[in-house]
């Protein structure tokens, strides 16, 4: 593989973000989406995150997607629970903080809901809603403990597809054969309508981390 991922910059080009980094947020709606690169090692991503999302928490509703979760349950092909606290533990505090309804994340090859969690992995009210959402890797990953905390898990390829509203979200996985596996409805924490946009933080503001390339 290429650890550059040039493949990815060149098909993708400017909706990848700026090449090389692969963090970014866009705009959808009422909504604020922020896509974060957990292989990507520069200080200055964790930066640029706490200062753009309080220019957007206010009058939108936030969420996010990275690669690899903060929780799962412990993967039988690995016989460990596949997360990376210390890189998605700060974004999750500052998302909690500003109050983020949900971020979906990958790496694990299943489907799995859990319900709105703080980074200590307690359930709260204030915390925030995770999804597992690697449905389309090679191969299936079967669950060898579940989490205490998961609400739902299916071991089977698919589609994910999130619904954005104004006061609420809704999610859905169907899997191959077209049979809904999991699916429900969240109401937001506010209600947004005709937001304006802030002013943003272009990611090439935040100074570049000299230790990466």
């Amino acid at each position: 593989a290429d650890p550059t991922a040039t493949p990815y910059y060149n098909y993708c080009g400017e909706l990848a973000g700026p090449r090389g980094k692969g963090y970014y947020a866009r705009t959808l709606g009422s909504w604020r989406v922020y896509f974060l690169n957990t292989e990507y090692s520069g200080t200055e991503q964790n930066a640029w995150l706490a200062q753009d999302l309080p220019l957007w928490s206010e009058s939108y509703h936030i969420a996010a997607m990275w690669h690899i979760p903060m929780f799962a349950s412990v993967c039988a092909h690995h016989s460990r629970a596949m997360v990376w606290p210390s890189k998605t533990g700060p974004w999750w505090d500052i998302l909690v903080k500003h109050g983020a309804e949900f971020v979906a994340s990958g790496h694990a090859h299943r489907w799995e809901r859990f319900p709105r969690m703080l980074r200590n992995g307690s359930a709260s009210s204030t915390g925030i809603r995770q999804f597992l959402t690697g449905v389309g890797g090679v191969n299936n990953m079967d669950i060898l403990t579940v989490h205490p905390l998961s609400q739902s898990q299916v071991i089977a390829k698919g589609i994910v597809k999130f619904t954005l509203h104004s006061d609420r979200y809704e999610w859905s996985f169907k899997d191959l054969s077209g049979v809904v596996r999991d699916s429900g409805v969240q109401t937001t924490r506010k209600t947004v309508t005709s937001p304006t946009p802030p002013d943003t933080i272009p990611v090439d503001t935040i100074p570049q981390d000299t230790t990466c390339s």
